[in-house]
This record gives C-alpha cells, sequence and structure tokens, in this order.
C-alpha cells in the first residue's frame, strides 16, 4: 500500500508544511475514520443501518466504535459488510493523495488498513470455517450459522 501511495507524494514540502499536513489529516482524519469507518459497516448491514437490527455504539473502556447486526445474514453480505470500510476508505484516500499529495496521507491510508486486519481475520473465518450459502447470527461475542437453503433444499448441494 505503501508504494502505492509514496508514488504520488509531488514535490518535497518543506518541514513546517509537512508538519503542517500531518497535525490536519491526522487531527481530524483519523478521528474522523474511526466512525465512518463503522457507518460504512452499517451500511452494508440488510435495509442499509435504517432497521432496529442494526446497532452503532461505542464502548468507552476501549475507546471503539462498533456497529453491528443482530439479525441473520447471509454469509456473503457478512464479507461484504467486513470488507467495505477497508476498500472504500482505502479508495478515498488514495484518491486524496492523487489530488493533494502528503506522507500524511499515507500514513493515514496504512494506519487504517492496519486497523483493517481485525475485519480480514473476519473474512478468513468466514471464508474456511463457514459454508458457502450459509446463514449467520452473531450473539454478543458469539457467531452461529446454519446451512442456508438453495433452490428450497436445506443444506444446498
Amino acid at each position: 500500500v505503501w508504494l502505492l501511495f509514496a508514488g504520488s507524494c509531488g514535490p518535497d514540502p518543506g518541514a513546517a508544511e509537512v508538519l503542517e499536513q500531518w497535525i490536519l489529516v491526522m487531527g481530524i482524519g483519523l478521528p474522523l475514520c474511526l466512525p465512518v469507518h463503522e457507518l460504512l459497516h452499517m451500511f452494508v448491514h440488510p435495509g442499509a443501518g435504517r432497521r432496529n437490527a442494526s446497532v452503532l455504539g461505542f464502548w468507552p473502556d476501549t475507546f471503539s466504535f462498533y456497529a453491528a447486526w443482530t439479525g441473520e445474514w447471509s454469509r456473503e453480505r457478512f464479507i461484504v459488510c467486513l470488507l467495505a470500510p477497508a476498500v472504500v476508505i482505502t479508495c478515498g484516500l488514495f484518491l486524496l493523495q492523487l489530488h493533494a499529495p502528503s506522507s500524511a496521507v499515507t500514513a493515514l491510508a496504512c494506519f487504517h488498513l492496519l486497523a483493517c486486519a481485525v475485519d480480514v481475520v473476519g473474512v478468513l473465518f468466514l471464508l474456511f470455517k463457514v459454508p458457502a450459502g450459509a446463514r449467520i447470527r452473531n450473539k454478543g461475542w458469539d457467531t452461529y450459522w446454519r446451512p442456508g437453503t438453495v433452490e428450497g433444499v436445506v443444506g444446498g448441494r
């Protein structure tokens, strides 16, 4: 990722300009990234976050925002939900980097992708432990699945 962003850094800015960029990007961008990341998860929920089963919250002990779907949904939709913020925010930061080159934007993109590692682990779990077509439900920290239906047959093919 760093190489994608680093090639578009533009002319070498002065030290004061770099410090200003870092303060601006990290002081505003980083705090905005956290809730926007969770809102993007919620946007992929059934009903785009407008149903009662969509929960957006803040966990003060860990200073963490979270989005959760308390209903049942497909494995595939859960995978898309987990990957959406990594794709959307990283692409947005890449476009910002093309328009306003800064090493601070590159650092923010890398930091965000590092934070997305938890979501990627969830995707790997779903891909390797839950069969395609399965229906999933979360209850707290526990995730349950049952075989989905394909052509009216429980369990599929």
